[in-house]
């Protein structure tokens, strides 16, 4: 059958987690679209991801930093290709995740779309999804800093818009909604270096609104460094 992008993008994190710099997908008999994105995984580092989407068998080949293949490529069968993009999502929306593979799929590094407003939260990682509630962590890197070189305050509302909704699609995987009302109370600094729990929950569910509350910690003294409320519709 014909290989979707978001397929493709889902397999790639496989390759993408067993440490090769590139990967790429060739298509065994016609040219295909190609899809080209980026994912960093440490401090000033960047792992390419460049997809060619075919509509034909294709097959999986990992390049490392000198440009040479570091592992043959190899032919994909078609049922090797769907546990591939089930077993991985790169470069998909944590919402896109959510509602193809369930709720557990987001645990782990959070997943983004590389090139999006999400990715400013790369770094960000899911540690515990149940119902109503999850827990996650994040590092104060330089690009999640103010002038003062601590947590931003514009980072702190997107970490209540994000882990809220994880929170409700805990709930209904299939139901993200849309931001009604976001308000944020900043209690104390988040300092660079420091880690950041981030707990959400869902205070209700309704039929039209969704109510969460998330509180931001420090891990290592669980000072309170700020509290949100999230409706979403």
């Amino acid at each position: 059958r014909d290989v979707t992008g978001t397929e493709i993008q889902m397999a790639f994190r496989v390759a993408v987690q067993r440490g090769c710099v590139a990967a790429r997908l060739v298509a065994a008999r016609r040219p295909a679209v190609v899809v080209q994105a980026s994912r960093s995984v440490a401090a000033g580092a960047h792992r390419s991801v460049v997809a060619t989407v075919p509509s034909a068998p294709w097959r999986l080949a990992s390049t490392a930093a000198g440009g040479e293949d570091a592992s043959p490529a190899k032919n994909v069968s078609a049922d090797e290709e769907a546990a591939a993009a089930v077993e991985a999502a790169s470069n998909v929306s944590f919402i896109e995740a959510a509602k193809a593979k369930g709720v557990q799929a987001l645990l782990g590094a959070f997943l983004n779309t590389g090139t999006r407003f999400d990715a400013a939260l790369s770094g960000l990682k899911v540690l515990k999804v149940a119902d109503g509630s999850t827990l996650c962590e994040v590092e104060v890197t330089e690009g999640l800093q103010n002038a003062y070189k601590t947590l931003h305050g514009g980072a702190v509302a997107t970490l209540v818009d994000i882990v809220g909704t994880i929170a409700l699609l805990s709930l209904d995987p299939t139901r993200a909604g849309v931001s009604v009302d976001l308000n944020v109370s900043f209690c104390s600094a988040a300092k660079a270096g420091e880690k950041v729990l981030v707990e959400g929950r869902v205070l209700r569910a309704g039929k039209k609104l969704g109510f969460t509350e998330v509180d931001l910690r420090l891990a290592s003294t669980g000072q309170l460094i700020a509290t949100g409320r999230h409706t979403k519709a």
